[in-house]
């Protein structure tokens, strides 16, 4: 990538601008995905009448909420993995 002096000037601001909205996107995707996952699980949870359908659905809610703390730490720690790297880089 080669950019002219003066946009190398602007660029830690336009940086942190597109971070800023990246991680935006980032929080909606976190959202949209939790709805539609609790959705589906609440409706597997509601379905099971044997035990072992039961004991499947309970498998299922608490790999997910493992999944939806991970993700949401990964959405956390993104920006500071951002800042560390674009610090490095200027």
């Amino acid at each position: 990538l080669c950019l002219p002096y003066d946009d190398l000037i602007s660029f830690p601001s336009d940086f942190h601008f597109v971070t800023v909205l990246i991680l935006l996107h980032m929080y909606w995707v976190l959202l949209a995905t939790a709805g539609l996952w609790s959705i589906a699980i609440g409706v597997a949870i509601i379905i099971a009448t044997k035990n072992e359908d039961k004991a499947k659905a309970k498998k299922m809610l608490v790999n997910y909420l493992i999944g939806l703390v991970i993700i949401f730490a990964i959405v956390v720690a993104c920006p500071y993995l951002v800042r560390g790297i674009a610090a490095f880089i200027t």
